[in-house]
């Protein structure tokens, strides 16, 4: 340090700065990214920046340093590596993406083993045919642990509805009407909310089709084939963690028109719109996420 500049060490052993330089706006003594030990005589041993630097097993690991390493295999064009909690909730543990998908796995975890102790090791490789980069270059940390099924915490996702009984009855009218109708309920941690937004979570309209009113057409009229055209298709409430809601599908007898309605339990309808279909098919369409 500086003449007249004071260092410790704080919470995660980054370094704590007690210094007439610091900017005026800043706290004084200033808290840092950086990770240091302190030695005796007054000098600081830098490790690298907090958000770059993880401990596993007791070792510091640098998740670049590791990325740099395996992308330097030559069965590997790209790579990217984050840490996420270990099992058990003590410590980290590694997790990395590799393009492409021909990568070896087993091969990249040998080659790894010579520069880095056993335990440092990405516990998952996951080989994919492109890195999902932004324009910047980077790859946003939900995407990637998305990849691996996991919550932007690395904790596992959540993706399973409670679905409930289905229930089918035909109305006579001018036309017979064939209408199904099954209770689901959201849970709160449903992998789907995240994102959608921070502090004011919605299920995005897209997902809906795809989660909730699709599977309900598809189990309801097998016959039917893949999403044609949608209708007059309006999101009216917000469907929201917890939720418990009745998803309705109709149509007349024969007819390749559906209309499908989302309603709260308590008659709250929050979705409803008319959905055409193709002849069946041995595969169906998807909707996709946004």
């Amino acid at each position: 340090p500086l003449d007249g500049v004071q260092v410790s060490q704080g919470a995660g052993e980054r370094l704590i700065v007690d210094s007439p330089f610091i900017y005026s706006d800043f706290p004084v003594p200033f808290e840092t990214e950086d990770l240091v030990t302190l030695n005796e005589d007054g000098t600081f041993l830098h490790h690298g920046r907090a958000d770059g630097i993880v401990k596993i097993a007791g070792r510091r690991v640098s998740i670049r340093e590791m990325e740099e390493a395996i992308a330097h295999h030559p069965c590997v064009d790209d790579a990217v590596v984050a840490a996420i909690p270990a099992d058990g909730g003590r410590g980290h543990q590694l997790i990395a993406a590799v393009t492409p998908t021909s990568a070896p796995v087993q091969e990249i975890k040998a080659a790894l083993r010579k520069r880095f102790e056993p335990s440092c090791i990405p516990r998952r490789i996951l080989p994919l045919d492109e890195l999902p980069r932004e324009g910047n270059g980077k790859v946003p940390r939900e995407r990637l642990l998305r990849l691996f099924g996991l919550r932007s915490d690395g904790q596992p996702a959540n993706w399973a509805l409670i679905w409930g009984e289905v229930v089918s009855t035909t109305q006579e009218s001018h036309k017979a009407q064939e209408c199904v109708h099954a209770t689901v309920s959201l849970p709160a941690d449903y992998a789907w909310f995240e994102g959608h937004f921070d502090g004011y979570p919605v299920l995005a309209g897209a997902v809906q089709m795809k989660e909730l009113v699709l599977p309900m057409v598809e189990g309801a009229f097998p016959e039917l084939g893949p999403l044609k055209t949608m209708n007059r298709v309006k999101f009216l409430e917000r469907i929201v963690p917890s939720d418990h809601l009745i998803v309705r599908v109709e149509r007349a007898i024969g007819s390749s028109r559906v209309r499908f309605e989302i309603s709260r339990q308590g008659a709250e309808l929050c979705s409803v719109g008319h959905l055409v279909l193709g002849p069946a098919t041995s595969a169906r369409t998807e909707v996709a996420p946004e």
